[in-house]
């Protein structure tokens, strides 16, 4: 598993962008009182922040692209790091527009 950090920067709340990912079959458990984990079977993903989201967590490299489009598929605005295990960024994409 490879360190992914993200930033999603529309306005959404994080309710409803765990609910994006439990509609398609992840997931969800609220792990604190403003804060969601959410898996599936090639990611364990941690959905935070306050004025902007934090995707946070631990994602398979070969799914990377998959995490990607799917967010492009709730058509949200997004920042995307993912790191190996000794902390060297491997990729980073984003879509702002």
């Amino acid at each position: 598993m490879n360190s992914l950090y993200g930033l999603i920067f529309d306005e959404i709340s994080k309710q409803s962008l765990a609910k994006k990912f439990k509609k398609i079959g992840w997931n969800v458990i609220k792990s604190g009182f403003y804060s969601y984990e959410i898996t599936s079977e090639w990611a364990e993903l941690n959905i935070d922040g306050e004025n902007k989201i934090l995707l946070n967590g631990e994602i398979d490299l070969e799914h990377f692209d998959e995490l990607e489009k799917l967010i492009i598929s709730f058509n949200l605005k997004y920042s995307l790091e993912l790191y190996d295990n000794e902390n060297e960024l491997i990729k980073t994409v984003a879509n702002k527009v």
